[in-house]
């Protein structure tokens, strides 16, 4: 009975310590809390979102922290309340009065992959409270994860329609919170959704459709939720200072249809050439004609191929967290064989050690 109890101890140690690795390495696989049915087109935009920081003097005192979110390798979407104009004021509470306030000692700053990369502001807007800031080093995508959101259309949300938004919710954390929120009201230059325990962290965070798209852009916290400028005012307040951004891919159906009225419009141009040549010419004519309609019919063929693999790339491209849940889900199953093994070689070890006893 000693014999087993030492033995019995010893399986249950192990596939306790099995358990717990298994358990630790679910929990640490993602870098994103978020809420519960969220699509993996909505999951992979945490990829382009980052803190924000405004911090002061040598000893880098912070100042205020907001989120943002990258529209190219070098140019960020923030909230303009991390620029020194708000920064002034917090400082000014913050010292008391005999402060006096040094523009040259606030730098705005990020984070990108672990290492702090100051940023310059190249637009704000104080009326809808958002700014343009330029990282002083460049993101190299092929290097990172990271990557540029694409912006979508903001006049295509309609009122109660579910939206998502990535953010920090606290100015001490580094983890990005995405919170599922509805589109509460619309207007002109403004909309409004709802949020549960909405914070000030999400300030300058993205509001991203269920295609992953961003649609608006967080700027003033509300009681039930917040207020956030759409996306379509900034891109063109973007086009018009001539900075690049990635918009949002048409869908494939788009795609097929141009297809469609480029070959109806090749046929078109045939019957118009064979109508319009002389009788005597017309077997000629037709011959090539029909070459022609071949070689152009090809031509759309072949971009309507490169425009199906193209979207295919991109579909592909935009799925890194389902890469990574096969490879968490395909660790679980290896761990539970393991532990299966495990048993099977404990049994076997206690049966024989009985048997031993006996003889």
């Amino acid at each position: 009975m000693g014999l087993k109890k030492i033995i019995g101890a010893k399986f249950l140690s192990v596939v306790t310590a099995v358990i717990t690795i298994a358990s630790v390495g679910a929990i640490t696989s993602f870098d994103a809390i978020a809420v519960e049915g969220v699509s993996d087109n909505v999951k992979q935009n945490e990829n382009g979102v980052i803190k924000i920081e405004s911090v002061y003097g040598d000893a880098n005192y912070l100042v205020s922290s907001c989120t943002g979110f990258i529209i190219n390798n070098s140019t960020v979407i923030t909230s303009k309340s991390v620029l020194p104009a708000s920064a002034e004021a917090v400082l000014a509470e913050a010292m008391g009065p005999d402060f006096k306030f040094d523009s040259s000692k606030l730098k705005v700053r990020t984070k990108i992959s672990n290492v702090y990369v100051d940023a310059t502001s190249v637009l704000s807007d104080s009326d809808n409270n958002f700014a343009v800031l330029r990282l002083n080093n460049a993101i190299n995508f092929d290097q990172s994860d990271y990557f540029d959101l694409p912006l979508g259309d903001s006049d295509s949300i309609e009122t109660a329609e579910t939206v998502y938004s990535i953010g920090y919710s606290m100015t001490d954390s580094d983890t990005t919170v995405i919170n599922e929120g509805k589109i509460s009201k619309i207007d002109t230059n403004s909309i409004e959704y709802t949020m549960n325990n909405p914070t000030g962290g999400f300030i300058g965070s993205p509001v991203i459709d269920q295609d992953g798209s961003v649609v608006a852009v967080t700027i003033a916290l509300r009681d039930d939720g917040y207020k956030a400028i759409p996306i379509n005012d900034i891109e063109g307040v973007l086009d018009t200072n001539t900075i690049d951004y990635k918009k949002a891919s048409e869908p494939k159906e788009s795609s097929t249809e141009e297809s469609i009225d480029a070959e109806s419009s090749v046929s078109s141009q045939l019957e118009s050439s064979v109508t319009s040549e002389p009788s005597v010419d017309v077997e000629s004519s037709i011959s090539e004609q029909s070459e022609q309609v071949i070689g152009s019919e090809s031509s759309v063929s072949d971009r309507s191929e490169s425009v199906t693999e193209s979207q295919t790339d991109k579909d592909t491209s935009k799925s890194p967290v389902s890469d990574e849940k096969k490879e968490n889900d395909m660790s679980i199953i290896l761990i539970i064989i393991g532990v299966a093994v495990v048993a099977v070689v404990a049994a076997v070890v206690v049966i024989l050690a009985v048997k031993r006893k006996q003889k």
